[in-house]
């Protein structure tokens, strides 16, 4: 491992001796802009040489060149007042200068001339809603601006707003891409978990200071993304103390909770509006039991700030600030969900662990000590400061602190931790809708630790190193049964022959699962026509770890006073740990294990993942951003190389044998060419494009999955993973037109266009007596649309966005394993086919009402002020599926080429503050999501129900009951088959937050 380490290390110095650079570690996403302008005599415009240029509240300034022009670097996202001053002319103060990541801001002086000293001059500056040196489309979106989304209380939920994106969660779109494709960026250092590639950290809106999504083009600095970035720049404390405590929650007016005995009924004898509706007249009906808390504090750092210094010790006095911020959310959702109040037993599994190769039907015997029974609260259920906390059908926190100390004039160091945890049930409505208690239950956490060094060598270079140690942990587990724990006790139980690894049946007590002695039995326990089995459970249990260290430098230097230059590396190092236990209710499967398998319940499960792999990454870029009056470019290069640190079987290999061999995966290197320009018509108007090639390694466990389990059952057609995938590559082109209309309002207008190849998807080999499925980059795509957007800032009370995007989203196959919609063999699609996510319009309309402090009318002699209503507007035409073939016209229909309903939401947000003391405030809100109560179709079941959105089906078990199914225009009563009341179909209904909460 040592030797992989210094050999790619090595690689790194050769690669730096080619820039005709010094070496430094790597760099990342960006954190900081720039301010920079000119500084001339106000009545003959001749520049000021020696002027200096300061930010107020902070010691970051420059001097102006001999030519009148300066630049200050390595300035935090913000509004800043810029002052500039020089002896013999009156001191200029600009105010209101914003001051955005990546970007330039500018800032000119016009110094009057004087002999007297006397009161600065002050000038508003101008806040350009044009950015001339954007050179690819980016949206971006401030601490305020965040706060006052309805229905967001994260990035995540943030970002699915934007132009371009379609889905949620972790399910997210960018301009057609695939999920997993979109990098999430904290502080500079990368939250995406290694194994699955999705975001694992979940960022509160109040820990922000910026977040920037990168969708048409992102410079060389960013990699490992085909689709786009998000770049989450994170609050600092100030020389002030602000801090805020807020609660929220649905049911001031009490719970709505569904019906017991709807869940108890037949399921064909229950209307699915009854789904859809709780035992709760009025508001009530609109609560989903949720409670949210949120917190945040941030200023000088009080031991150093105060303390020390009352001590006598003032070296540190002035130097340190932090920032805290939380949130901690739980909720039952709108779904049934089970009852988390259930005590469980517990008792320890005894059996006798072998490291030999484990031939078949040599699995060790499995017992349970049945007079060591521990009683165990459910696991959802969490103390905190002796208060039980959680115990819902979902719960989450998570928890961010940043810690900045100013070393010198010339050097910061910072330290940031962001994390989260989760523990939420996994509803499936179609098995489990008696068996709340059955569900599969998954606990995760994480955190990203990010160690900043900021050193100014001179005032127009610096470099910032980074240490970055990220973490994610997941555990899955197949839920509760009886009130016992399904983990080792059941998923070494069968349900029909007493305990696995030999024995005979025998009587179980009352404490144990009741087993299922003959098929008569079990039959009478599953409803003949609509399928839902009360023997039923999720059988899958899994538990991984992944840790991410990552070394990173960037210098950046202000070359000439047109070339900023920007080079960084990265070496990023990877331990990651998978177990996963598919059908735990089956013996293990009859093949050799080799390596020797040493993961839990080792007499579990016909399909076993365990592994452990260490990959490592690298990565090396440089950059120009070359800045002219009419002309800006951004060329850049990039550099990265992938050692998958494993070995791959012998192509055709079904199971695994004495002769089967491995052959070592030779590490991958690619180079991605970057260039954008940015054509400033006017101060108002400006004309951009962009050429990318963008390369993203496979989520690695697509290199992994299944490969040191090469064996199973005969024409079990399992996929497995391939350690020398390639990498997916995006190519992508964008052309873009930006107008300020007038001092408030800016129109903008995007084309773009993505070929995309090298994607995932499955082959069978092997022989036909045993085929078996393999991970190989086969597929392709194309993206395609423009995207429309007007943009008012706030004036005259209010301030509003409108978006518009039309795309069309293709591909050869929406997922990584489509063949197995087709029984294993190859994808027969040689063409192009939707993609699943094809949105053709979408349009997000925000409009924000605002009465500042000290305007709008009186009330008994107080002002109506400190008040803000927001209305946000979702639209999105429906997305494609395939008709089923029984369906009316579904034998010859094409995959994809039906549509559901249109999705469309009205969200809406009233604030009111209240002022209390000086700078204390308290505040008032009111959140109402899905305010028209409309049901969004989000999915339809595709089993036997005949998948269609309008048709007339035979009830299969009456062939004389002819019934009609309808979900036009969202309306959810399918009048089908039982499964077409599952109200999973369906998004969430109304819900209505009432909070308070104080301010500083």
């Amino acid at each position: 491992m040592i030797r992989r380490i210094l050999k790619a290390a090595a690689l790194f110095i050769v690669f730096a001796v080619g820039f005709g650079l010094t070496l430094v570690p790597v760099a990342f996403a960006g954190t900081t802009g720039k301010v920079s302008g000119r500084v001339v005599d106000a009545q003959n415009r001749s520049p000021l040489p020696g002027a200096n240029v300061i930010i107020e509240g902070t010691t970051m300034g420059a001097v102006a060149d001999e030519n009148g022009y300066y630049t200050i670097l390595l300035v935090p996202p913000g509004t800043y007042n810029v002052v500039g001053k020089i002896i013999g002319y009156k001191d200029v103060r600009i105010t209101g200068v914003v001051v955005r990541v990546d970007l330039t801001s500018k800032a000119d002086f016009r110094l009057e001339a004087t002999v007297i000293a006397g009161e600065p001059v002050t000038v508003v500056a101008e806040r350009p809603l044009v950015l001339p040196d954007l050179t690819a489309s980016s949206r971006r979106i401030d601490a305020k601006e965040i706060e006052d989304i309805p229905g967001v209380n994260t990035v995540t939920e943030a970002v699915q707003l934007m132009p371009g994106v379609v889905g949620e969660g972790e399910n997210l779109h960018v301009r057609g891409g695939r999920s997993g494709e979109v990098m999430y960026v904290v502080d500079g250092v990368a939250v995406n978990d290694a194994l699955f590639n999705n975001q694992i950290v979940s960022v509160n809106k109040y820990s922000v200071e910026e977040v920037e999504l990168l969708t048409g083009g992102y410079n060389a600095e960013y990699g490992n993304s085909q689709s786009g970035i998000v770049n989450i720049v994170t609050r600092t404390g100030g020389p002030d103390y602000t801090g805020r405590l807020a609660y929220y929650n649905d049911h001031l007016f009490g719970s709505g909770r569904y019906p017991s005995d709807i869940l108890a009924v037949n399921p064909l004898e229950v209307r699915s509006r009854d789904y859809m509706m709780v035992d709760g007249p009025g508001i009530r009906s609109n609560s989903f039991n949720a409670d949210r808390l949120e917190f945040s504090l941030g200023g000088p750092e009080p031991i150093t700030n105060s303390l020390l210094p009352a001590l006598g010790l003032r070296a540190l006095q002035s130097r340190v600030t932090f920032f805290l911020s939380g949130t901690a959310d739980r909720t039952d959702g709108y779904l049934p969900n089970e009852n988390q109040s259930a005590e469980l037993a517990s008792y320890p599994e005894n059996f006798t662990r072998t490291n030999e190769i484990q031939e078949a039907g040599e699995a060790p015997s499995v017992t349970f000590d049945l007079n060591s029974k521990r009683v165990l609260k459910h696991p959802f259920v969490r103390e905190f400061l002796g208060i039980d906390w959680g115990g819902r059908f979902s719960n989450n926190f998570d928890y961010s602190g940043r810690l900045n100390y100013k070393i010198s004039n010339t050097i910061n160091a910072g330290l940031s931790y962001t994390g989260s945890q989760f523990w939420q049930d996994s509803y499936n409505h179609l098995n489990y809708k008696w068996l709340q208690d059955h569900t599969s239950q998954t606990e995760g956490r994480n955190y990203n630790v990010v160690l900043n060094w900021n050193h100014t060598l001179s005032p127009k270079s610096f470099y910032q190193v980074r240490i970055g140690a990220l973490k994610n942990f997941r555990y899955a587990y197949p839920g509760v049964r009886n009130a016992l724990r399904l983990t080792p006790e059941f998923m070494n139980n069968r349900l029909d022959d007493g305990l696995i690894g030999g024995g005979t049946p025998r009587q179980y007590t009352a404490e144990e699962l009741e087993p299922i002695d003959s098929a008569d039995e079990r039959a009478g326990l599953r409803d003949p026509r609509s399928g839902f089995d009360k023997t039923r459970y999720d059988g899958v249990w899994a538990r991984h770890t992944t840790l991410t260290y990552t070394a990173k430098v960037d210098y950046l230097t202000q070359f000439t006073r047109n070339h900023e230059i920007k080079v960084g590396f990265e070496l990023k190092y990877n331990d990651l740990h998978q177990e996963q236990i598919s059908d735990g209710d089956n013996k293990v499967p009859s093949r050799r294990l080799d390596p020797p398998d040493n993961g839990p319940f080792i007499t579990s499960g016909s399909i076993r993942d365990i592994y452990d792999r260490f990959p490592l990454t690298g990565s090396a870029y440089v950059q120009d951003k070359i800045e002219f009056q009419s002309l800006i470019m951004n060329v850049g290069l990039r550099y990265d190389r992938f050692d998958p640190g494993a070995q791959v079987f012998e192509t055709g290999e079904a199971f695994f044998t004495d002769d089967t061999e491995k052959t070592p995966v030779n590490t991958k290197d690619y180079l991605s060419p970057r260039i954008g320009l940015s054509h400033p018509i006017t101060a108002r108007s400006q004309m951009y494009f962009f050429y990318g090639r963008f390369i993203q390694m496979p989520s690695l466990r697509d290199l992994y999955i299944r490969q040191n389990r090469f064996r199973v059952f005969q024409n079990q057609l399992n996929i497995f993973g391939n350690a020398d995938l390639e990498a997916e590559e995006t190519v992508s082109y964008e052309i873009g037109f930006n107008q300020q209309l007038s001092d408030d309002i800016k129109f903008g207008v995007t084309g773009f266009f993505k070929d995309i190849r090298n994607q995932i998807n499955t082959e069978v080999f092997g022989p036909d007596a045993a085929p078996f499925r393999k991970l190989i980059n086969r597929d392709f795509g194309q993206d395609r649309g423009f995207e429309f957007d007007l943009t008012k800032r706030f004036s005259n009370y209010t301030a509003g966005t409108l978006t518009y995007t039309l795309m069309w989203a293709t591909t050869r196959a929406s997922t990584v394993n489509r063949t197995a919609a087709t029984g294993g063999i190859a994808y027969p699609n040689l063409q192009e086919v939707p993609a699943n996510w094809d949105q053709r319009h979408t349009i997000n309309a925000n409009v924000r009402f605002e009465i500042p402090a000290g305007k709008g009318p009186r009330l008994f002699g107080q002002p109506l002020d400190r008040a803000s209503l927001t209305v946000f507007w979702r639209y999105g035409s429906g997305q494609p599926f395939t008709l089923d073939e029984d369906a009316p016209g579904g034998a010859n229909a094409g995959i994809n080429s039906a549509r559901f309903p249109y999705f469309s939401e009205v969200d809406l947000r009233f604030r009111k503050d209240f002022s209390l003391v000086s700078d204390l405030f308290a505040s008032f809100y009111l959140d109402v999501n899905n305010l028209f109560n409309r049901r969004n179709v989000i999915f339809l079941r595709n089993e036997a129900d005949h998948r269609c959105l309008e048709c007339q089906i035979t009830d299969p078990n009456d062939p004389n009951n002819i019934v009609l199914k309808s979900f036009k225009n969202g309306n959810p009563e399918g009048n089908g088959t039982p499964l077409d009341l599952d109200p999973q179909q369906f998004g969430p209904p109304r819900q209505i937050f009432l909070g308070f909460g104080i301010r500083f």
